[in-house]
């Protein structure tokens, strides 16, 4: 994926996902870290386009009242900084665990780093994803164990790929555990209307 391999975790016909995890990522090793940067930006388009182009998707949303698979990521962005940062409860700190080439001080921050919460003097370093949401925002261990769990993904794309040739939308309906399909251009109208 993205010209990276992953450790593929888990495999669920039922839904069409996988969990996958950078192979550079130890459990129990917190100073292990992914080779690479992931985000839900590296997915494209795929958060409300039905045309979307990538194999795999990031999420998958629901529409109206109907229910579908979300996949959604929570981010752990870690930073390096000139100076140590106190006063902002999002930075945890990596406790010597994590050292970056440059000189300061590393911190893991998990979910969205907005750019107002970016420090004067701190540097994006890498960007991770995970799909254990349940994670403690305050605990380093606790962020690196989720990593270490990995990311889902779907291939509902592949599973759709007939229907999406023809004028048919299709979708995966989680509450009852199936693909449904849909007419497009009343689908496209129906999604009009909901947002005028």
């Amino acid at each position: 994926m993205n010209s990276a391999k992953y450790h593929v975790q888990t495999i669920n016909y039922k839904n069409y996902t996988v969990r996958v995890v950078d192979p550079a990522l130890q459990l129990h090793n917190c100073s292990s870290l992914p080779l690479h940067s992931l985000s839900r930006s590296n997915f494209s388009d795929t958060y409300y386009n039905p045309y979307y182009t990538d194999t795999y998707q990031a999420v998958l949303n629901a529409y109206d009242n109907e229910e579908s698979l979300t996949l959604i990521f929570e981010h752990i962005v870690f930073v390096n900084c000139k100076h140590s940062v106190r006063e902002n409860v999002k930075y945890v700190k990596t406790e010597e665990r994590v050292k970056w080439d440059s000189k300061g001080y590393a911190y893991a921050v998990g979910g969205d780093l907005k750019a107002a919460d970016l420090e004067v003097g701190c540097d994006i370093k890498l960007v991770a994803l995970t799909s254990l949401r349940t994670f403690n925002n305050h605990s380093y261990t606790s962020m690196h164990s989720s990593l270490a769990y990995g990311f889902e993904i779907s291939w509902v794309k592949l599973a759709c790929q007939n229907c999406l040739l023809s004028s048919t939308y299709c979708y995966f309906d989680s509450s009852i555990q199936e693909l449904q399909y849909c007419n497009l251009d009343e689908w496209i109208l129906k999604q009009v209307s909901h947002t005028n």
